[in-house]
This record gives structure tokens, sequence and C-alpha cells, in this order.
């Protein structure tokens, strides 16, 4: 599994990605487990189901090329043309990423940055041209599957942020991974890679009681956000992220059937 460490307002969380079982670890103030398994939660745990954008990285390479879009695929062969290099960066490349593009893309969306120790934790695959970096990608890993969580560009047409993510793919195939996911939930952008919707289950737990009061006071009684409940509703917007963080909102059109959705 993937075993990430963070620290927010001062408090240490633990993330686990894709674990067989749930296990809490009460040196922590919080612990969050995203897993593929529906498993029973004990008293305590907060559940909730969601979803990712995951290819199977089981496929051939050929399979996996043409499960993209003939748009990308014909932009990822531009890049090629244009010279731009992919590769896995080094310890002070996760320096001019954060600073130089990372920072101000969330700035400019007015999101929140994670600091760079968290990012470390995870491989950073960058493109270059000319010496100068255009994109860069942080995919966290274990064994069995590999997890795109940061991703950030600066604003020019072929910047390689396609490239990056075929030349991932094929290194984490190679490894012998067996999934490769997208973070949040449902997007065309993702989906034009050749991913599909997989479900996932989200589980948190808070052993720090200060922290358990002021997540009660703020969300007192948690509506029914299963996948199920929300698909009952075609018309509404829903809420289908896999992180729990950064969810986005979708439009279910009218002609989605919910055996549709989940298979």
């Amino acid at each position: 599994m993937i075993e990430l460490i963070r620290k927010k307002h001062g408090w240490k969380i633990l993330e686990l990605r894709y674990p067989e079982i749930l296990e809490n670890n009460r040196k922590f103030a919080k612990v969050i487990i995203r897993s593929f398994n529906d498993i029973p939660a004990p008293e305590g745990w907060i559940k909730e189901e969601g979803c990712v954008m995951a290819i199977d990285l089981t496929k051939s390479e050929d399979e996996l090329w043409k499960a993209f879009s003939e748009n990308y695929r014909k932009h990822i062969r531009r890049e090629e043309r244009e010279n731009i290099i992919i590769g896995k960066g080094i310890y002070e490349d996760y320096d001019i990423w954060y600073n130089d593009i990372y920072i101000p893309m969330c700035k400019e969306k007015k999101l929140i940055p994670y600091p760079i120790e968290y990012l470390r934790q995870g491989d950073l695959w960058i493109s270059e041209k000319n010496g100068e970096m255009l994109a860069g990608q942080i995919i966290f890993h274990d064994d069995k599957n590999a997890s795109q969580s940061f991703n950030s560009s600066i604003h020019v047409e072929y910047n390689g942020n396609r490239s990056i993510t075929w030349t991932a793919l094929k290194h984490y195939k190679k490894l012998g991974l067996s999934f490769f996911c997208f973070g949040g939930g449902f997007s065309k952008f993702k989906e034009r890679f050749g991913s599909e919707l997989k479900t996932v289950w989200n589980y948190e737990i808070i052993n720090n009681p200060f922290i358990r009061f002021i997540e009660k006071m703020r969300h007192p009684s948690p509506p029914d956000i299963s996948l199920s409940s929300r698909l009952s509703k075609p018309a509404d917007k829903i809420f289908i992220g896999g992180d729990g963080r950064h969810r986005e909102a979708i439009q279910i059109v009218e002609d989605l059937k919910p055996t549709e959705a989940e298979a």
C-alpha cells in the first residue's frame, strides 16, 4: 500500500492508499484510507463511497496506446517532434517545479498548496525543453498501484504533460504494477487517456479528541452521499471525487442508468 504522512495545523495525518484491510494508528491525529475493497467500517470510522479514474496496466503497451484518444496520440507525437524531454526529476527539480510551476498554479486557482516535504514522498516526473522545465507530475506508488496526485504545467500548448503520463504509464507497467490511478473524480481529460471509473471506498478516523470535536461542530450530520443514492436523482449535481478534498461536481445525463455507472 502507499503510505503518506503530512501535517495540518501541526497535527500529523497518516494517509494509506489501496490497503487490503483497515488499520488504525493512534500515533496520528487522523488516519485517512482509500481502498478498492468495501470493508465493513468498525465504530469510529467514517466511510464514504467514491471513485477514481484508473488505467489497467496489465494490458499490453499497444492496447494502452490505442486507448488514448486520437487527439492525445497526435499531441504526444508532436511533443516528440518538438524535442521535449521527459524524465524523473532529481532532488533539486522538486524545488524548481514547486516554486516556479506548482505554487503559481495554486495562487491562480486559489488552492492551498501542499508542503514540499509531502510531495517529496512521490516520484516527480518532469518535461523540459532547452533546459526549461515545462510541466511536472507527482506520482505516489507501491508495488501494485500508482497514483497521480499533483499535476501542473506552464501555459503553453505543447508542455509535455500528456507525454509525462504516457512515459510514466510505461515505466510503472514495466515495474509490474496493476493500476495507474488519477487523483480526484471523473473528468473527460482523464478519460481520454483510456482510464475508466473504478469504485473506491474512503475511510477516516479521528484519534485526536479536539479535532473530533471541531469536525463534529462543522459537520453535525453527514448527508447520504453513497453512489447509489446520488444516481437515483438523474438531474442533480453530485460529488463523486475520490480523495474527499477536491471533489468534482458533474451533471448526470438523464439517460445514464445506475447499472451502467456502477459496472
